[in-house]
């Protein structure tokens, strides 16, 4: 372990900076290192703290790279909403918010958004053999809007891309449900007219394409369950498409102690 930090002004600890790792060979009487792994984490401040920013795992005998992981985060200022909540946001790195270890700090709320993973393999001598990308977006309440695999890096043409749609008043309510949502008397930085009055934000409909636009774009996974989910969070009408151009239908309803 190494790199132990802590906040004395949040009476937290920041954690360490990096974890090796030795995994050993017991048959043998010395027991020789068969791979080293090493983590390294974020642990400026306690907004960061504990979020794990990569993985490299080794061969200790020639110490040639094996295998490793990056992940990139972004933060944002949870209070600094949107006014649609569900409209994309714009994470930055923590430096562009500010001093994060100062007394004005202990009234700050920051949302730490995972946006990118890289994974990588190596051949023989460290060197690169195999990468993958994943990237994410978000909306202001936290919810994966895009999450884009662009597969091997190199090839266009092996990505898969998934779209989000959660629930809200214009299309997951009942006639007969009070909605849009009428404002409280102390309004919450996150309310919005438009949300569930159950304040319930679920996944609705989700599609997988190939992340192309036009005539390229194929589309191999659709599911829509939007229906009055804003009235009991759980659904009751479910479309999906499997596939072949035919759509499957489940109408799902609930007895008197609301089970299915």
């Amino acid at each position: 372990y190494s790199g132990l930090r802590y906040d004395r002004l949040h009476r937290e600890s920041l954690g360490f900076a990096s974890i090796t790792e030795h995994e050993l060979d017991t048959t043998t009487t010395l027991e020789t290192t068969l791979r080293t792994t090493v983590r390294e984490f974020l642990n400026d401040n306690v907004f960061v703290a504990g979020l794990e920013k990569s993985l490299l795992i080794s061969d200790p005998t020639t110490d040639d790279s094996l295998q490793g992981s990056d992940w990139t985060w972004a933060f944002r200022d949870v209070l600094n909403v949107p006014s649609d909540v569900h409209a994309e946001v714009f994470p930055v790195d923590a430096s562009l918010l500010g001093d994060l270890t100062d007394v004005p700090s202990l009234g700050k709320s920051i949302a730490p958004l995972l946006v990118r993973v890289d994974a990588m393999w190596f051949d023989a001598g460290s060197a690169p053999g195999e990468q993958t990308q994943m990237d994410f977006t978000y909306d202001g309440l936290g919810n994966i809007l895009v999450q884009t695999d662009h597969g091997e890096t190199e090839d266009p043409n092996d990505d898969l891309e998934a779209t989000f749609l959660y629930s809200k008043c214009g299309i997951s309510s009942s006639a007969a449900f009070v909605c849009p949502n009428p404002a409280p008397p102390r309004v919450s930085p996150l309310w919005s007219s438009s949300l569930c009055p159950t304040w319930v934000s679920l996944p609705v409909e989700f599609t997988i394409t190939n992340g192309k636009i036009g005539s390229d774009k194929r589309v191999y996974r659709h599911r829509d369950g939007r229906t009055d989910i804003c009235d009991n969070a759980s659904v009751t009408l479910l479309h999906e498409d499997i596939g072949d151009g035919e759509v499957a239908v489940t109408q799902l309803n609930y007895d008197e102690w609301g089970s299915y």
